[in-house]
């Protein structure tokens, strides 16, 4: 018997291959130390609390709070900066919805050191977030909001040292390089302080521009 072995050719027919997604865009990062200093708003949020039921009286937490971005190339100077005070913010309704007395006289005069860094201010720019009362729920838009901060901007570093510095409590300092680059320096007491803080471990130092 012969056997014949014949070579087999299949042709199967092309299927075209799906496309790929497309690579992703990379977005430019925001440089938020750019351009003038200007304050924008970055997020809002609105809570509602109601309680139902139960005789206990229940303080009402229902607010808007908004988020503020401050940016700019100064912010590659900032030193230190202070609270940010409202004294407006009215809705479309012409509701005041701030109470100015949330705001303390040491609220209103502190400041803090900007431990950021520049290269955080840099993505994320200055925030800060001021909480006022709910709208009523007629209201569409925020109408009006104004407010002040301090900013304070340096580039340079002075050291100064005071020796003994319990010595000028509820005085000013006497140093002759703080007179010199006109920086007035006093000790607060602490009855003059409306948060307690621990006596035996801190001092209150008002620094000023000298008068």
């Amino acid at each position: 018997m012969l056997h014949l072995m014949l070579p087999l050719l299949l042709l199967l027919p092309q299927v075209p291959t799906a496309p790929g997604p497309e690579p992703a865009t990379t977005q430019p990062t925001p440089a938020y130390d750019e351009g003038p200093l200007v304050v924008e708003v970055s997020g809002i949020r609105e809570m509602r609390l109601k309680m139902f039921g139960g005789p206990e009286q229940v303080q009402n937490d229902s607010d808007l709070r908004v988020q503020y971005r401050i940016k700019g190339e100064r912010l590659r100077e900032l030193s230190r900066f202070g609270n940010l005070i409202l004294t407006d913010f009215t809705d479309d309704t012409g509701t005041q919805l701030l109470d100015p007395s949330i705001y303390t006289e040491q609220e209103k005069k502190f400041t803090r050191v900007n431990t950021m860094g520049t290269e955080r201010l840099r993505q994320t720019g200055l925030l800060l977030v001021s909480r006022v009362k709910m709208a009523n729920r007629a209201a569409r838009q925020v109408k009006s909001i104004k407010g002040t901060v301090k900013l304070i901007f340096g580039t340079t570093l002075e050291k100064v040292t005071v020796i003994n510095p319990g010595q000028f409590y509820g005085k000013n300092i006497a140093d002759a390089r703080l007179e010199t680059i006109g920086i007035q320096a006093r000790i607060v007491p602490f009855d003059e302080i409306e948060q307690p803080i621990p006596t035996d471990r801190a001092i209150v130092v008002q620094v000023r521009a000298h008068e």
